[in-house]
């Protein structure tokens, strides 16, 4: 072998060993466009129809975070389901059952009231994988940690489902998750949208709120007040996302449907889908990031005429 040929096969191995160690210092690429998802129980269909308004006007985000319902409706958007076909899910696995997806289980020694079986077999059944390196969009999933009582973010690893499963394990109401003997709860609890997880990572960070700032008249009855009291934590703790957010997007489907509202998931995605469509009309600079920049204000708004016969 002349020396010629040892120097170049030196540079080529070198090349091939000291690529990575670079890209790795430069770090990773931003992704232009992330979305961060809020807890909101039934609410949180609302995530679906924002998606769709963000994706028919060539928005689509490619690394999200969400907590609770905003953790499910996440995780199905990072495994590759477009925002119509989660609709077909939600109606071929019955999750509009509130009876099946909170069957009450006070025999069982886990805390909660209700079995977390009926939505762990749903993503045993959707979800393409166990682990988070493997999702097609990257998906930073936000608990509650009881034991050590901070709030965690899982991004990667296995046990995608258990960490998803215990995102929106509302405490009392579903049955904790217990991980390496760590005792799951909630992600509301601590961090109710997960934005700060991946500001640094996106060019652009839209946050969708099901959960906005509302003031109400009156509690009349006692479930009003635990309604209220959960929905007053979760506003709180959704702040320091906010701030981390360049937009977000205020889903007010609160005003007609409450938390346990599962079977108006459609009228629910209607109210998040109306939302999405004013947000990006009003913010039309967003419209470049999709590349096709046009005027289709009036167009849009056919669509969206359109789109709302057809789900009626």
């Amino acid at each position: 072998m002349t020396i010629r040929r040892i120097l170049k096969n030196w540079v080529l191995w070198g090349f091939v060993i000291l690529f990575p160690l670079m890209s790795y210092a430069q770090g990773e690429p931003k992704h232009k466009v992330g979305v961060s998802l809020s807890g909101g129980g039934a609410l949180g269909y609302s995530h679906i129809g924002v998606l769709d308004a963000l994706e028919d006007y060539g928005i689509k985000p490619t690394i999200v975070s969400g907590t609770s319902m905003g953790a499910i409706v996440g995780v199905l958007y990072a495994d590759g389901y477009e925002p119509e076909k989660m609709l077909d899910l939600i109606t071929e696995h019955k999750m509009t059952h509130k009876s099946k997806i909170m069957s009450l289980d006070i025999k069982s020694s886990e805390l909660g009231l209700f079995s977390k079986r009926y939505i762990a077999s749903f993503l045993d059944k959707t979800l393409h994988t166990d682990s988070f390196d493997s999702l097609p969009k990257p998906f930073y999933c936000a608990t509650t940690n009881l034991m050590t009582a901070q709030g965690e973010i899982i991004s990667c690893g296995d046990r995608l489902k258990q960490y998803t499963l215990a995102s929106m394990a509302i405490p009392v109401l579903f049955q904790s998750v217990v991980i390496d003997s760590m005792v799951y709860i909630d992600g509301g609890i601590t961090n109710n949208l997960p934005a700060c997880a991946i500001r640094e990572k996106c060019d652009i960070l839209i946050g969708i709120d099901v959960n906005p700032y509302t003031e109400i008249k009156k509690i009349s009855n006692i479930k009003e007040a635990v309604m209220r009291t959960m929905t007053t934590m979760v506003m709180n703790t959704s702040k320091e996302g906010r701030e981390c957010c360049d937009y977000v997007v205020d889903v007010y489907a609160s005003h007609d449907y409450s938390i346990l509202d599962f079977a108006k998931f459609k009228e629910i995605y209607k109210i998040g889908y109306d939302a999405g469509v004013r947000f990006l009309l009003n913010n039309p600079e967003l419209l470049k990031t999709s590349g096709e920049f046009k005027d289709k204000q009036l167009y849009k708004k056919q669509e969206t005429d359109s789109k709302k016969k057809k789900r009626k």
